[in-house]
């Protein structure tokens, strides 16, 4: 079996969301006739598969100064900031945002690179491997592929979970932009194909890149978490909501305004609702609730472990999507999109109905997708009429459709694009 180096500084590091992607490819791949060696920076120990992984550690220089500040490591500053983690725009604060901005170019990983180069060239020496994908962000993970390709002249595949120049998260200045741009069509000048997560990622990077062609592979779920047995629902008519709520771009407003509404009204019996969030216990958010009333129905239990989710997922009668506020985000899925098409369970999804998630929804029949205030009403009213009448909300979801999303359909469309 032929050998495919996968580079990606990030993989299956506690499956966290931006390694899902890669450990799905290294898991599938197998059984589309290639053998993957993952060249990363960390390997989770509890991700297991038919696959070589190679552990290239360095030393994160961002990561060391945000811990020693008591500040989350994996957490942008940016974000934590204006969550009220890291306080005050304090010296300290100003000081780690000015480092990132412009000492970390092209991204705080570049100290990767160079050992990362040298542990690809030991894998590649013996001529096996056949091809290589790299995947970013961080953009580091393209320079360590580029610089492999014009050694060893096999297809190479550069696939962007994220636009690397363009990030929708990024907050660098104009010129640093321009700059980052640059290296990336320099870096990216000998690909053989570049792949990306949706078609409004695919077009920026058509006009990036001025290329004609750039290949969409949504990312998608694992198998292996779809229930395989009649699962027992929560009781309750339970909306249940897995991962952050940012306060800058997500706005739960209109549910808890909805749902408050049609309480007073007597539409829906309070006693049978059950709300919950399952992530950071953030001051605002906790204000949103508290503030309407909301407490006896509405509960934010902190974050959880992944499993944890997942069965919470499968239970929930109806579980909840945030769509952004804001046209960056248009062509980026949320990770938990994926797992919640695993869960097969309905999908509620406000706010707009021209993102890729909510076309996602409407192609599989998952989702039930409301644009304004009334519309969110109707939902609910309609899906708690259904469970009090059957004792469930129905799924409705078409699953060819969904199953197109699995990794194993994800890896089978990369290994079409390995071979000449």
């Amino acid at each position: 079996m032929d050998k495919v180096l996968i580079v990606s500084h990030f993989f299956a590091q506690c499956r966290h969301f931006r390694s899902t992607r890669i450990n799905g490819l290294a898991r599938y791949l197998p059984q589309q006739g290639w053998s993957p060696v993952v060249l990363t920076s960390a390997v989770a120990p509890e991700v297991t598969g038919d696959f070589t992984s190679v552990e290239v550690p360095y030393e994160d220089y961002l990561r060391h100064w945000k811990e020693r500040l008591g500040l989350k490591a994996d957490q942008p500053l940016k974000e934590q900031v204006e969550e009220g983690k890291a306080g005050k725009r304090s010296l300290a604060d100003r000081a780690l945002t000015t480092w990132e901005r412009v000492y970390g170019f092209p991204d705080p990983t570049l100290s990767w690179v160079g050992p990362a180069v040298e542990a690809g060239r030991k894998l590649m020496a013996d001529g096996d491997v056949k091809a290589i994908i790299s995947s970013s962000g961080p953009g580091a993970s393209h320079i360590v592929a580029s610089k492999l390709k014009e050694e060893r002249d096999v297809p190479w595949v550069a696939d962007f979970r994220d636009l690397w120049a363009w990030d929708h998260n990024d907050v660098r200045s104009p010129v640093r932009r321009l700059m980052n741009e640059k290296l990336e069509r320099d870096t990216l000048r000998n690909a053989d194909v570049l792949t990306t997560v949706s078609d409004p990622l695919a077009e920026k990077l058509k006009e990036i890149h001025h290329r004609d062609r750039v290949i969409t592979i949504p990312n998608g779920f694992d198998p292996v978490d779809m229930p395989s047995q009649a699962v027992d629902l929560d009781r309750k008519f339970s909306i249940n909501y897995t991962g952050k709520v940012y306060r800058k771009g997500m706005d739960p407003a209109p549910l808890f305004d909805a749902l408050g509404k049609l309480f007073t009204e007597g539409t829906v019996d309070r006693r049978d609702v059950d709300v919950n969030f399952y992530g950071d216990r953030n001051p605002w958010f906790m204000t949103e609730i508290e503030g309407r009333g909301l407490g006896d129905v509405i509960k934010v239990h902190g974050t959880v472990p992944r499993q944890q989710s997942l069965d919470i997922q499968k239970r929930s009668q109806l579980l909840l999507i945030l769509a952004w506020d804001n046209k960056k985000e248009k062509g980026v899925y949320t990770g938990k999109i994926f797992d919640y098409l695993a869960a097969k369970r309905p999908i509620l999804s406000i706010g707009s109905s021209e993102d890729v998630i909510s076309k996602l929804l409407a192609s599989t029949g998952t989702g039930l997708i409301a644009t304004d205030d009334q519309g969110l009403q109707r939902i609910l009213v309609s899906s708690y009429k259904e469970y009090k009448s059957m004792g469930a909300v129905g799924y409705k979801g078409d699953m060819p459709k969904v199953m197109e999303y699995s990794h194993a359909n994800m890896a089978k469309r990369f290994a079409d694009l390995l071979r000449p």
